[in-house]
């Protein structure tokens, strides 16, 4: 799959920091243009190096199911509002830096956000927000987090410490067998052969 030219512009433009990406048109899949109009999960926020936000709901046979990423939500109402400054005032409170919108996907333009416009071709716009409130984990969630990585951590050495118990006795076992083929065997006085 090739991609095009604009992405990798893009890519040199949206570089990784204070804040994420948010990747339009907010649908989990597309057909683009450069991709012979054959739909593809969407590509754009794996692309760039940002943190990104993008549609991660699933239709299935006519049904939505809501995907796990709670600000997607929050940026289709972000996105839903009156005007750009409010659109761009919004999203940035989600964390949201940039807003990159793919625009031969077959799908309606997006809307515009106030920003500072880094890209704009005849495939892709890029818009860099101004005011965005840093996304930061909460003390719980980063508590939560560490306890899994301390569990995570605990079973591989556990595992480590049986493997080399098992290890140690087996390698006993095998010596002690090796002894008793090497040393002769002794009878008891009164045996007769």
């Amino acid at each position: 799959m090739r991609f095009p030219a604009s992405w990798s512009t893009a890519r040199e433009l949206a570089r990784p920091g204070a804040g994420d990406l948010l990747a339009l048109p907010l649908a989990s899949y597309r057909a683009p243009d450069w991709n012979g109009g054959r739909t593809v999960l969407d590509p754009l926020g794996r692309f760039l190096e940002p943190d990104y936000l993008a549609s991660d709901e699933l239709a299935v046979s006519g049904r939505v199911l809501p995907g796990e990423d709670p600000r997607v939500p929050a940026a289709r109402a972000a996105l839903a509002l009156p005007d750009a400054d409010a659109r761009a005032a919004a999203l940035g409170q989600l964390g949201i830096r940039y807003v990159a919108e793919e625009l031969d996907t077959g799908q309606p333009p997006g809307v515009t956000v106030t920003g500072t416009e880094l890209l704009a071709t005849g495939d892709l716009r890029v818009v860099r927000l101004e005011a965005v409130v840093p996304r930061t984990a909460a003390g719980t969630d980063r508590a939560w987090l560490a306890a899994a990585w301390a569990a995570y951590l605990l079973g591989y050495a556990v595992a480590a410490v049986v493997l080399a118990r098992e290890l140690t006795r087996r390698l006993a076992r095998r010596e002690a067998r090796r002894e008793a083929r090497r040393t002769p065997k002794r009878g008891v006085r009164g045996d007769t052969v």
